[in-house]
């Protein structure tokens, strides 16, 4: 019976293999798919990660309190590791990968957001402040009120227009002072005034127009250089006045009708007029001046006459007073000129150098250096006491590690620090603690520690080699220079180890990271390896 009908199950086995061949490339090619669109969301989510990080640095340089936007990084930093772990699993699991991604972009995008506005904030309070401090007028306070109420809306652009009106309404008050203090003087320039007048409605308005303040502004100091080349006619008249005598007087008919016809010019808002009519009246006086000197001085008796005549005035009151010319000294005031400028609250952060998320098992794997003819001594072993936490939350502990030898004996150990044992050989011998680690940002801890020579000897051109590795690959080496360190005395050693992104990810998906330390002088050479927990 089944020999009768094996043609049927050899075929239906040969379409089951078809089947099958048909079907397989298809599925791998559609799992494929879902991998790399799952790469692609996770990168997208790293962008997003690493710009948030630089503006929650930007908020914080601005004086923003930032430990809140510090902990939903953390967040979107483990829901990026969840995803590339997802990635890597055999098989990928996409459907968590794309979840992890998005969990990741989310919160980023909602940090960077909220650390945009914070910084903002913060600027537009210290421009506030800054603006207050320099600007004093009722106009200019009513526009720095409203720039506090659209600060607290998160109105930023309407801030930084408030700030701007409040500097033109400041300089709308010195350019009043300005004209009150001509005008109680007898000079009132009516076209100057009228135009400050329409300047201070659209300031009141909030409806300048381009290029209105500065039309202003330079009116008002051609009017001002006016106003002073009119004063020095005005001295100029007078010296000549006084200058004259009884028989040689000076003829100041041109120069007050110039300087008249310069007050008249400065009125009606034609500067250029006004300040040509007071050179010439300052030099029609000047001329007149040189004139009576020099005929005083030729002519002995107008010269004698004159004497007698200036001893009359000063003894007897009101003598020659009639020969006085009756002129107006208009003394310049000062005009206040306000720095008027653009204020700007805009968050701008740099443009993160981002560092792609690598997805193999293990990375390249790198050669550490290591002494061959060194014997590396066994890690310590750790008390519960000295348990790591996770390098995020690590607090400074202490760590002394030392190195043996061939000819050293078997060291004893304690709970908490690996004691030297003397060998007579040598001269030269370190002992090394690590005194902390201290966070310096979010793939950045600052590494402190001592390095002490227990020999009996200086050791000579001493460096520290500090290399960071997972599985072999190396994450970060660093170098530091001591010089020369005596027998007996302590240096301190100070790194800054700053990982990619990429690397800290790898790091922490590892859970532990190798740690080498190579301390290299002329006469010794020591090597410390430990692994630590992340």
């Amino acid at each position: 019976m089944i020999s009768g009908k094996r043609p049927v199950l050899v075929a239906c086995l040969l379409a089951v293999l078809l089947l099958v061949g048909t079907v397989h490339p298809t599925v791998v090619a559609a799992q494929t798919t879902d991998v790399e669109r799952a790469q692609e969301r996770l990168q997208a989510a790293n962008r997003a990660y690493q710009t948030a990080l630089v503006t929650v640095d930007a908020a914080y340089e601005a004086g923003v309190e930032t430990r809140e936007f510090d902990a939903r990084l953390d967040e979107a930093n483990e829901a990026l590791t969840d995803g590339v772990d997802a990635v890597r699993a055999t098989p990928p699991n996409t459907e968590r990968a794309l979840e992890a991604a998005t969990r990741a972009e989310r919160l980023s995008l909602a940090v960077e957001e909220d650390a945009t506005v914070a910084t903002q904030q913060a600027l537009a309070d210290e421009a506030i402040e800054r603006e207050t401090a320099r600007l004093s007028s009722p106009a200019a306070d009513e526009w720095l009120q409203r720039a506090e109420t659209d600060r607290a809306d998160g109105q930023f652009d309407a801030v930084e227009r408030d700030l701007l009106y409040a500097q033109h309404a400041a300089q709308v008050t010195h350019y009043e002072a300005y004209l009150q203090n001509l005008s109680a003087q007898g000079l009132d320039l009516v076209a100057l005034d009228a135009e400050v007048a329409a300047f201070d409605e659209s300031v009141e308005s909030g409806t300048l127009d381009a290029g209105e303040a500065s039309q202003l502004r330079q009116s008002m100091q051609r009017a001002d250089v006016c106003v002073r080349q009119l004063h020095a006619a005005t001295l100029a008249i007078e010296r000549a006045d006084q200058t004259s005598s009884v028989l040689v007087s000076a003829d100041l008919t041109a120069a007050t009708a110039a300087q008249q016809e310069g007050y008249d010019a400065l009125e009606r808002g034609e500067y250029d007029a006004a300040c040509r009519a007071a050179e010439a009246a300052e030099t029609a006086a000047d001329s007149e001046t040189r004139r009576v000197e020099s005929t005083l001085e030729a002519n002995v008796l107008a010269k004698t006459v004159d004497a007698v005549y200036d001893t009359l005035r000063a003894v007897v009151p009101g003598f020659g007073d009639d020969t006085v010319a009756s002129t107006t000294v208009v003394h310049p005031p000062t005009l206040v000129v306000v720095d008027v400028s653009p204020v700007s609250v805009t968050a701008a952060p740099p443009t993160p150098s981002v560092t792609p998320l690598d997805f193999t098992a293990e990375a390249v794997t790198t050669p550490v250096p290591s002494e061959p003819d060194e014997q590396v001594a066994d890690d310590v072993e750790e008390t519960p006491e000295q348990e790591r936490t996770p390098e995020r939350e690590r607090t400074p502990t202490e760590r002394d590690e030392t190195v043996e030898r061939e000819e050293t004996a078997e060291p004893e150990r304690a709970q908490t620090d690996r004691v030297e044992q003397p060998v007579r050989e040598e001269t030269v011998r370190f002992v090394i603690r690590i005194d902390g680690v201290d966070e310096c940002g979010t793939t950045c801890r600052d590494v402190t520690g001592t390095l002490r020579n227990v020999g009996t000897g200086d050791a000579h051109n001493v460096e520290v080699d500090m290399a960071l590795s997972v599985d072999g690959s190396v994450l970060w080496t660093g170098t530091q220079s001591l010089g020369t360190v005596p027998a007996g005395e302590t240096r301190t050693v100070s790194q800054r180890i700053v990982l990619g992104f990429g690397e800290a990810l790898q790091a922490r998906s590892n859970g532990t990271v190798d740690v080498l330390i190579t301390v290299r002088s002329d006469e010794e050479t020591q090597t410390i390896r430990d692994t630590v927990p992340v």
